[in-house]
């Protein structure tokens, strides 16, 4: 089988790659440019293929393509049958403070999602979520390793480094009141603004029309960026 795809728009001829069997017949579902992992000083590229066959069946496999020469650099496979390990693939963020870029590995099946290390593909936390639930949310906690956000029937932020949980929000249908502490400005939405004032009052008690410090425990910090997030847009009485 032959995959074509170009890498670039202005380039005249399509970059071919050759899908090497038995990958499967959806190589190329999904791609990422990666750090250069073979330092040739060219960066490299994940390529999904979550028909792919392993030990198990179509538990699917994710290919680190050298950008030089597209030699096969490393094999990350899943382990579940019929899975789809490698449907999805995204930039995580540096979540085990190493300095390189780790990746998102997304289940076609199971609702399961995996950050995996740049550098060797070793499995550094997984969450029970379909990867369009996760999303890489930058340093939190301060500890050197990015942290996720975590949507579904709550917002959740977990640590980078271990997943442990940093804080949380519930969703509520019982009207505006519940989310009123998201609208910091007190302009009676929910919106990018509100964000900023708590991003630049973080770590202190910040004042506010209706206060940073939603929460009340005298700091700006998860829970109150979690109060604007869950409460976005909506009006407030």
């Amino acid at each position: 089988m032959l995959f074509t795809l170009t890498l670039l728009a202005s380039q005249a001829t399509p970059l071919e790659i050759a899908a090497p069997a038995p990958e499967g017949d959806r190589f190329g579902k999904a791609l990422l440019a990666l750090h250069d992992m073979d330092q040739d000083g060219i960066s490299e590229l994940a390529v999904g293929a979550p028909t792919a066959r392993g030990e198990l069946r179509h538990s699917g496999s994710v290919l680190i393509l050298s950008g030089a020469n597209r030699e096969i650099l490393q094999t990350w496979r899943g382990e579940d049958k019929r899975s789809g390990f490698g449907d999805t693939l995204r930039a995580a963020g540096d979540s085990n403070g190493d300095g390189i870029q780790d990746v998102l590995v997304g289940y076609e099946r199971g609702g399961r999602t995996e950050i995996l290390s740049g550098v060797d593909g070793s499995m550094l936390i997984s969450f029970d979520r379909a990867e369009e639930e996760v999303s890489p949310f930058g340093d939190l906690d301060q500890d050197g390793a990015d942290d996720f956000l975590l949507a579904g029937e709550q917002l959740e932020v977990r640590s980078g480094r271990d997943g442990s949980f940093l804080g949380g929000h519930g969703w509520t249908d019982e009207g505006c009141a519940f989310h009123s502490i998201g609208d910091v400005d007190g302009d009676g939405a929910v919106g990018v603004e509100d964000l900023l004032q708590v991003v630049a009052d973080w770590g202190t008690d910040g004042d506010g029309p209706c206060g940073s410090d939603g929460n009340d425990d005298g700091t700006v910090g998860v829970d109150d960026l979690l109060a604007v997030l869950s409460g976005w847009g909506m009006c407030h009485d």
